[in-house]
């Protein structure tokens, strides 16, 4: 089994940049991820967003360095408006595309109101970590288990793949039934892979 990316908490990217290298390097871990922003740290106009752009430009700088990509993980917060454009509309813009990627949540956009299949295909070349993350219908947010929900995954996939996806990551939120759901999303995810 070997590490495809890890999740590193934002404050560790501010402060041990250098520790953080360290320990990917010693898990032979090519990619680390931005993968939350708490409510303090989240953008609420288009200077900050400006902002945590400039931190993931500055940051995937050093980690390119050291032979490791740097990715950002969404939410929903991530889509709601600063000014005239999201905060994803403004990292996206003001990123580097040849420093910083996308593990694009599909789940999480599609909870959010926004297409994620456009948004796929956007991002194409800079999404090399999809979190196939599947949710219930309804106002309020619910995770279940790929292929149980409204995620429209047979269309989604391969424009992924098409995009230059090389990693599936299944995710569901706050399960009751962990080892089941899991049985259930890889079942799904094989067949709609086709393996």
């Amino acid at each position: 089994m070997s590490a495809v990316a890890a999740h590193i908490p934002y404050a560790r990217f501010q402060n041990e940049i250098e520790t953080v290298i360290e320990e990917l390097h010693a898990l032979n871990c090519p990619q680390a991820v931005v993968p939350w922003l708490a409510e303090e740290q989240r953008p609420t106009t288009a200077e900050q967003a400006s902002t945590l752009a400039a931190n993931l430009n500055q940051w995937a700088t050093k980690l390119k360095d050291a032979a490791i990509g740097l990715s950002y993980h969404n939410h929903d917060f991530e889509f709601r408006n600063v000014g005239s454009k999201t905060v994803f509309d403004l990292l996206v813009e003001q990123t580097d595309a040849s420093l910083v990627n996308f593990e694009l949540d599909l789940g999480w956009i599609a909870f959010a109101g926004f297409d994620p299949a456009a948004i796929l295909k956007r991002l194409a070349g800079r999404m090399p970590l999809v979190h196939v993350k599947d949710i219930a219908a309804g106002p309020n947010f619910e995770a279940v288990p790929v292929g149980t929900g409204v995620v429209d995954w047979s269309a989604l996939l391969p424009i992924a793949k098409q995009g230059g996806a090389q990693w599936f990551i299944v995710e569901q939120d706050n399960s009751n039934d962990p080892l089941s759901d899991a049985g259930v999303s890889l079942g799904n995810l094989r067949k709609l892979l086709g393996s």
